[in-house]
């Protein structure tokens, strides 16, 4: 009977203590002081937080003006156990009672000797005579209750105690009655109110359930959740004023997810709409570094979160005010982030200058994407997040402000100073705002290359065909582009570096059939430079409300085309070259006799055109000095190139005359050949005095397969040949009857052919390596590799593979590519297949197999193929049907020592054939690489969990962390970093997380206390992480990015516990060297702490 009578009895205490607070919550969401209190506390209760850890435990009211009030709730109570160990809990809360602090007792019922002491205590406060019975009783009992304690505490809490008489349960119950009135109607509808005191009530009852709590925000959450209507009126109470800023802010956030992954192609293909990419986001990176000053990419995402303040710096193109935008629409999208407030600065100096700037003024200009009626509720509501830290602030294009930026970054720098530093800053600005940015003393990530373009081009050509293609023929239209584009990647790789270049390539491949496309870099680059110059004038005509009556753009594709040729041409000569000095040269181009511009037209289209190639297509970008400093030096030669070859003859001969004996214009000439063929007869006229212009045409002929015509080949022949003999005959090896009749001329005036020098510098033009290949045998490949008739390939090799300075494997080599040479398109001779096979069984150099040391895999190059053999495997492979298997596996070992490209050359030519491609790989490194396989199979694809699982283990009973906790995963990083988590070897891996995991715990739990960190902390951090499946990627990289400061400095050193030192001791015997060497530093840390306390 009493039992049950005890179980009666704590439920009925349970329902007084959450409609007592309900009751208060009420008042609080009407911004009116709660009755009883009002003479003490003249403010709206804001908070309500059950079992804390304060001596008076049953929960805590906040209030608006800072102070707070201690409750114990009875739902009866009279001078008994109950009432007396509540004193004693006002006793012991008294020493840390704020200013304005009360100690609260709220009854349904006081009842016997303290029925007045409400009153009675109100009046001895007050100095009031005349007190009741009843008062005096009370005080009696309130006396009593204090008997034998401190005076000095007796008095505090006679001053702070008040009880509170509140019968909320139901109806009739008064006060629940009064609380009912007094929302209805003026926060939820009236005929809501009983069901809204209801969800409070519940709310609570959830909240002390788990000893949590919460505030204005969590009430009307949970009103809206269960679906009351709460008024959302920006002049009405404070829970209806949040209400509208709860509104407002959705429908903002609603709108920054609505950009979300949205690509805007009005620029380049009108008729073509938004093209929306599932997750853009996820697919952007940043470039840093992490440790060691050691460049890294990592996800952008991984960054905002793990550094939370930093610059993200991006050349034009890059997609960086994409990427602020995609950082806004991620954050909104997620209620656990902080809130995103996104600022374009340009806007934000036009309305408000560079120093005239408050935090109000970046809410106000992030609020202009909502219309006026709910603007002032928005901006309360971020107000609000940037107070409570609870806020992302997004800061895009400071160098779009310049001349300002300086100042505007000054100015922003006493903006952000009063913030609290949870308050997440983000600024965007190019490289040419980096100067300015500085000045906020943060760290810098450079954006870079999209993880994931390949992937958005793909869907970008899906997009188009569901416009213009049939849907029959779509699927066919799309893998022909994309066959092509796979095919080309490698020649694309500068274009596709450029976001926006990568994507005008998709549309010029959408526009025509992949067979019509250049595939040539230059050409390519070439055509990519007139079709963005084209489409931008296309988008000038759609927009004529874009220009001003009567106005002409001066930005046609001509001016921009030549405009980019001549900046090319400028930067080659100067790569630094100033904005200024550029706009003066391009200037002069306009002014010149063929555009008969005058001066000052010429320089508004200079300018104009500059900054199209700096701001809209971002291939020419200037820094905040205004120096340059090109997106590439490919789009420097390859508009460098335009310009030589845009020229009459004599032009192009002066430049090529200067470019061939220039390593610095080596690439540009390569271009300037692919783009116009005047290139290569300019050379070949330069071949008499210049071996550097025989080098680069045999360069040419080789490195790009151009066919030079017989003519061209012919002369080519003559000059090779004589170098050859040049070559022979300065190491004293000329056979006499290999000479014949070939003049080793042409000579130069001097007697000496201008390009002996060869003989005393590596022969890298040819592609050969002195120690390996000598000085003869380059120019006797080329002969042998250069297309050109059979009968001149005869004369000019006769008796060339004979010469002394060749050694014997050279000999072979040179019979095999000539064997194939003279073969064409008919099958092999039986004396050639001979000859190829000899070739392809040439002993490979040694090659150095992988080493582990100290758990570290090094895996090293050997010396280089001779010149040529990899080039015979290459032809070779085409005619694998008709060689043994001798050959096959030959070819297959020569591929796996060739460069990348060629080696997947050889492979798509083996496997065309119907040939085994290979592996490619000695035993030994299968055998590591299988071994690695086995490891990676045990850790899964997701090593990082391991560690996280592990932090999880050291409290396993805490929940998942929720919220800014969980987004940051600040505390979790912190201690990873603490361990070295990244420096880790595969052995101590494997020991630490699957043989010895008890020692790991008992170090994790030391090194936790030790950098000021609750274990529970990382454990609930970790728990929440492991069950974020649909983040895995994002948040391994996340525990991968170190906290920029370490611990937290505000943190204080923890001590550690005498079971936390056993743990320690049994740590240090451990076989991972991680976990012993950490736990024997933290051990040693203790004791020089302990002998320091004495």
């Amino acid at each position: 009977m009493s039992s049950n009578r005890g179980g009666q009895a704590n439920e009925a205490g349970s329902v007084h203590r959450r409609s007592v607070a309900a009751y208060i919550a009420c008042y609080g969401l009407l911004g009116r002081a709660v009755p009883g209190l009002a003479h003490r506390i003249n403010s709206a209760p804001v908070r309500i937080e059950f079992e804390t850890d304060q001596p008076t435990d049953d929960f805590t009211v906040r209030f608006a003006d800072g102070s707070s009030a201690f409750a114990s709730a009875k739902r009866e109570c009279g001078n008994d156990a109950a009432f007396r160990a509540t004193v004693d809990q006002w006793f012991e809360q008294a020493p840390g009672l704020g200013p304005n602090d009360l100690l609260l007792l709220t009854v349904a019922r006081a009842k016997g000797d303290i029925a007045g002491l409400k009153e009675g205590l109100d009046k001895r406060r007050s100095g009031i005579a005349g007190m009741s019975a009843a008062e005096r009783k009370a005080l009696q009992a309130f006396d009593d209750a204090c008997a034998g304690k401190s005076s000095r505490l007796h008095k505090t809490v006679g001053d702070r105690a008040v009880l509170l008489r509140v019968d909320a349960a139901r109806t009739p119950a008064p006060h629940y009655e009064m609380a009912r009135d007094a929302i209805g109607g003026r926060l939820v509808p009236d005929e809501q109110a009983v069901a809204a005191l209801d969800v409070l009530s519940k709310a609570f009852h959830d909240q002390a359930s788990i000893a949590s709590g919460s505030d204005l925000d969590g009430w009307i959450d949970a009103l809206v959740s269960a679906g009351i209507t709460v008024f959302a009126d920006a002049e009405g109470p404070p829970g209806a004023r949040r209400r509208a800023e709860q509104e407002a802010l959705a429908t903002y956030n609603e709108e920054l997810v609505r950009s979300r992954g949205r690509v805007d192609l009005t620029l380049l293909a009108k008729e073509i709409p938004d093209l929306v990419v599932d997750d853009l986001v996820d697919g952007m990176q940043v470039e840093v570094s992490l440790r060691e000053d050691r460049p890294e990419k990592v996800p952008l995402m991984a960054i905002v979160r793990g550094w939370e303040r930093f610059v993200l710096v991006g050349l034009p193109g890059s997609g960086k005010s994409t990427a602020a935008r995609e950082i806004a629409a991620a954050c909104a999208a997620d209620d656990e982030a902080p809130q995103p407030i996104l600022v374009d600065l340009r806007v934000l100096v036009r309305d408000h200058g560079s120093t005239d700037v408050r935090l109000h003024d970046l809410v106000r200009c992030a609020g202009r994407v909502v219309g006026p009626p709910i603007r002032s509720s928005l901006e309360s509501a971020l107000d609000l997040a940037l107070r409570s830290g609870g806020a992302l602030l997004i800061l895009d294009g400071l160098d779009e402000v310049e001349p300002l930026a300086g100042q505007l970054a000054e100015t922003l720098v006493g903006v952000l100073q009063p913030l609290s530093p949870d308050v997440s800053v983000v600024l965007a600005t190019r490289g040419s705002g980096s100067a300015a940015a500085s000045r906020l003393e943060l760290p810098v990530a450079g954006l870079s290359r999209p993880a994931d373009l390949d992937k958005t081009l793909s869907t970008l050509l899906r997009h188009i065909a569901a416009r213009r293609v049939d849907e029959a023929e779509r699927d066919e239209w799309v893998r022909a582009r994309e066959e092509w584009l796979t095919d080309k990647r490698r020649n694309l790789s500068t274009l596709m570096e450029v976001p926006l270049l990568a994507v005008i390539l998709v549309l010029m491949l959408a526009d025509n059939d992949p067979s019509d496309v250049a595939t040539e870099p230059a050409r390519l680059l070439h055509d990519a430079v007139i079709d963005s110059a084209e489409r931008w004038e296309s988008l000038r005509d759609a927009r004529p409300a874009d220009r001003r009556a009567g106005e002409t753009s001066p930005l046609t594709p001509k001016v921009l085309t030549e405009s980019f040729a001549e900046i090319g041409h400028i930067l080659l000569d100067d790569p630094e070259a100033v904005r200024s000095t550029v706009v003066t040269r391009v200037a002069g181009l306009f002014s010149s006799d063929r555009w008969r511009r005058a001066p000052a037209d010429a320089e508004e289209i200079a300018a104009a055109a500059v900054d199209f190639w700096d701001n809209v297509i971002a291939v020419f970008a200037f820094d905040s000095n205004g120096r340059s400093m090109p997106r590439s030096r490919v789009f420097v030669e390859v508009a460098c190139a335009m310009w030589a070859t845009s020229g009459d003859d004599e032009r192009l001969r002066s430049w090529v005359g200067e470019a061939v004996g220039a390593a610095a214009m080596s690439n540009a000439l390569d271009l300037a050949a692919q783009l116009d063929e005047r290139t290569l007869d300019a050379a070949l006229a330069l071949c008499e005095s210049s071996a550097e212009a025989v080098r680069f045409l045999a360069r040419t002929a080789v490195g790009t397969a151009t066919d030079l015509g017989e003519e061209r080949a012919t002369v080519l022949a003559r000059f090779l040949r004589a170098e050859v003999l040049e070559a022979a005959a300065s190491v004293g090896a000329v056979d006499r009857g290999a000479a014949g009749e070939v003049d080793p001329e042409p000579h130069g005036d001097d007697g000496a052919r201008s390009g002996s020098a060869c003989n005393e510098r590596r022969d890298s033009l040819h592609g050969g390596d002195l120690a390996v290949d000598g000085r003869v045998w380059p120019p006797v490949a080329m002969l042998c590799l250069i297309e050109m008739p059979e009968r001149v390939r005869t004369e000019m090799l006769d008796g060339l593979l004979n010469l002394d300075a060749l050694d014997g494997e050279q000999r072979v080599l040179g019979h095999g590519l000539l064997a194939l040479a003279r073969a064409g398109n008919r099958a092999l001779s039986p004396g050639e297949v001979e000859a190829v096979r000899a070739a392809l069984l040439l002993p490979l150099p040694e090659k150095k197999e992988p080493r582990h040391e100290d758990g570290v895999l090094h895996i090293e190059s050997g010396p280089p193929l001779r010149l040529g053999l990899a080039a015979l495997a290459e032809k070779a492979a085409h005619r694998v049907h008709e060689l043994d298997a001798a050959s096959l596996a030959a070819i297959q070992s020569i591929a796996g020592r060739c460069s990348w490209g060629r080696a997947r050359r050889i492979i798509a030519a083996l496997s065309r054939q119907g040939a085994d491609t290979g592996d490619f790989l000695s035993p030994s490194f299968r055998e590591t690489l299988a071994g690695l396989a086995d490891l990676a199979q045990t850790l899964g694809p997701r090593p990082e969990v391991h560690m996280l699982r592990q932090l999880v283990a050291i409290d396993p009973d805490v929940p998942a962390a929720t919220g800014r906790l969980s987004w940051r995963m600040r505390e979790v990083r912190q201690v990873t970093a603490a361990a070295g988590w990244h420096s880790i070897s595969l052995p101590d891996f494997t020991s630490a997380f699957f043989e010895e995991t008890g020692l790991l715990h008992d170090w994790l739990i030391a090194l936790c206390r030790r950098i000021g960190i609750d274990p529970a902390y990382a454990a609930s951090q970790a728990r929440r992480a492991v069950e974020q499946e649909d983040q895995a990627r994002l948040l391994d990289e996340l525990l991968d990015v170190p906290p920029l400061d370490g611990a937290d400095p505000t943190r204080e050193p923890g001590s550690l516990s005498a079971e936390e030192v056993a743990g320690l001791e049994r740590a240090v015997s451990s076989s991972s060297r991680w976990i012993r060497s950490g736990a024997a530093k933290l051990l040693a840390e203790h004791r020089r702490a302990e002998v320091d306390q004495g």
